[in-house]
C-alpha cells in the first residue's frame, strides 16, 4: 500500500476516534446556542482541510484522476454534463439532457453543477466548497432533529458524531451528488418534523418539503420513493392524535401536491419502467431485478434476511493492495471501519427506538427499513456510497445506543470490537 494512502487511513481513523472523545466531553455543559455555533465552525473548518486532504491525496498518487478522486469515473461524466449545460439555455436544458446522461435519475446533479459553473465557471474548487457549507448544515440539522426527538444530550452527541464521521467528510471533497442528496433528505425530515412539532407555517413547509421530495426524482428514483413512503407514515401515523380533519388536511395537501407533481413530471412512468443500470452507470434498479425475477433461486431468497441484516455492517474494509484500481477501495477503508465499530450501538438504539419511540422516530426508521430494503434486493446494499443517505439517521440510532442502553449492553462492545477486528484480518487475508 502507497504511505500516502496508509497515513491518510490511519489519520482519519485517530482523528475521529480522539475528536469523538475530546468534543463529547468538552461541549458536554454549554448551551445548546453555543453548541450550535461551535458546531457549525467546527463542522466547516474540518470540511475545508478535508477537501484540501482529498486534492492532495489525488494529486499524489493518481495525477491523471487529479481533481477528481482517485479512480473517478462519474465525477468526470457529471463535470461534462455540467459544463455542457452550462453552455446552454435553462429553457433547453431537458432537451440536452437525455443525450448526456442516460436517466432522469441522473439529471439532478448536473443541473446543479451548471447553475455553479455559470456563476464561478468550470472549476471543481467552488462545487466542493458549496459541500462543505450544505454539508455543515446538515450537522447541524441532523443535531436538531435528535433533540426534538429525544433530548439535547442526543443531539450534542449525533452533532458531534456527524461533524466527525469520516464518510460525510469525504464526499464533501469528491464531485459525486451524495452531499447534496443527504442535504435534501435530511431537510425534509427536519421540515416535517418542525410540522409535527410547532405546527406553525405548516403550508410553506409543506411545500418544501414537497417540492423537495420531487427533486430527489433527479438524483435517485427509489431513494425519492422511500423518502414521501417515510414522510407519509410518519404524518399519517402521528396526526391520529389530532382533530380528525387536520389529520385529513394535513395529508390530503401532501398526498395531491405529491402526485400532482409526480404525474405532470413524468415520473409515474419513470418508477414502473424498467430502465436497468444507471446512476453513473452501475447501479441496478429494483425493477431490473424484479423483471428478473425467475432468476432467483432458493438459495438467494434464503439469504436475504441475512444480507438485509448484515449490510450496515459491511463492507468490510479492503486494506490489500496488489493494482493500481484498489487505490480507490482502500481509500473507502476508513469510512467503512469506523461505520462497522459503530454498528453495535447503532443497532441498540435501533432497537430501544422501535420499541419505545417509534411513533415520534417514523420518519427515519421506515426510511432505514425502505431504502434498505431496495439496496439488499438490488444487490448494493455492502456499497458504502449508496448507504450513505441513511448516515444522517444511523447517527441518531448511535447517539440512543450510546445514552440509553444498559450498562451491561455498553460494556459488550469490547467483545464485539474485538470480534470486528478479527473478522477484519480474515476478510483481507482469506
Amino acid at each position: 500500500m502507497p504511505l500516502t494512502l496508509l497515513l491518510y487511513c490511519i489519520f482519519t481513523i485517530i482523528f475521529f476516534w480522539l475528536g469523538f472523545r475530546y468534543f463529547s466531553v468538552k461541549w458536554q455543559n454549554i448551551s445548546i446556542r453555543q453548541f450550535e455555533i461551535n458546531l457549525w465552525i467546527g463542522s466547516l473548518i474540518i470540511r475545508l482541510l478535508y477537501v484540501g486532504l482529498m486534492y492532495f491525496s489525488t494529486w499524489n498518487l493518481q495525477p491523471e484522476s487529479w481533481p477528481f478522486e482517485l479512480e473517478s469515473a462519474d465525477s468526470w461524466t457529471y463535470q461534462a454534463a455540467g459544463e455542457s449545460l452550462m453552455k446552454t439555455e435553462f429553457s433547453h436544458y431537458f432537451t440536452i439532457l437525455p443525450t448526456l446522461m442516460k436517466s432522469t435519475a441522473d439529471y439532478g446533479f448536473p443541473i446543479f453543477l451548471s447553475l455553479i459553473f455559470k456563476l464561478f465557471g468550470s472549476y471543481t474548487l467552488p462545487v466542493r466548497l458549496i459541500f462543505c457549507f450544505l454539508s455543515t448544515y446538515t450537522v447541524i440539522l441532523i443535531s436538531r432533529i435528535a433533540t426534538y426527538m429525544f433530548s439535547p444530550a442526543h443531539g450534542k452527541i449525533s452533532g458531534i458524531l456527524a461533524m466527525l464521521i469520516p464518510t460525510l467528510l469525504y464526499y464533501c471533497g469528491i464531485q459525486v451528488k451524495e452531499t447534496l442528496m443527504i442535504f435534501i433528505i435530511v431537510v425534509i425530515f427536519y421540515q416535517a418534523v418542525k410540522i409535527l412539532k410547532l405546527r406553525l407555517n405548516i403550508i410553506y413547509r409543506l411545500l418544501i418539503t414537497v417540492t423537495l421530495c420531487i427533486s430527489l426524482f433527479y438524483l435517485r428514483t427509489s431513494l425519492a420513493a422511500c423518502v414521501i413512503l417515510s414522510v407519509a407514515f410518519y404524518f399519517s401515523l402521528n396526526f391520529l392524535s389530532l382533530k380528525r380533519t387536520f389529520t385529513v388536511f394535513i395529508l390530503g395537501i401532501f398526498i395531491i401536491l405529491t402526485n400532482y407533481l409526480v404525474v405532470s413530471s413524468g415520473f409515474d412512468t419513470e418508477l414502473t419502467s424498467d430502465y436497468g443500470r444507471s446512476e453513473g452507470f452501475y447501479y441496478a434498479y429494483v425493477y431490473d431485478k424484479i423483471a428478473k425475477a425467475d432468476n432467483i433461486n432458493v438459495k438467494n431468497i434464503t439469504l436475504m434476511p441475512l444480507m438485509f441484516a448484515t449490510s450496515l455492517i459491511t463492507p468490510f474494509p479492503s486494506l490489500l493492495y496488489t493494482e493500481q484500481r484498489q487505490l480507490a477501495t482502500i481509500q473507502h477503508a476508513p469510512n467503512e471501519f469506523i461505520r462497522m465499530l459503530l454498528f453495535y450501538f447503532v443497532i441498540l438504539g435501533f432497537i430501544i427506538i422501535v420499541r419505545n419511540y417509534f411513533r415520534q422516530t417514523s420518519i427515519f426508521t421506515v426510511f432505514i427499513v425502505s431504502y434498505l430494503s431496495i439496496l439488499t434486493i438490488t444487490g448494493t446494499s455492502m456499497s458504502d456510497r449508496y448507504q450513505a443517505p441513511l448516515l444522517p439517521f444511523l447517527i441518531i440510532c448511535f447517539s440512543v445506543g450510546l445514552i440509553d442502553s444498559k450498562m451491561k449492553w455498553i460494556k459488550r462492545w469490547d467483545y464485539y470490537l474485538v470480534t470486528m477486528i478479527f473478522v477484519v484480518i480474515a476478510w483481507n487475508l482469506f
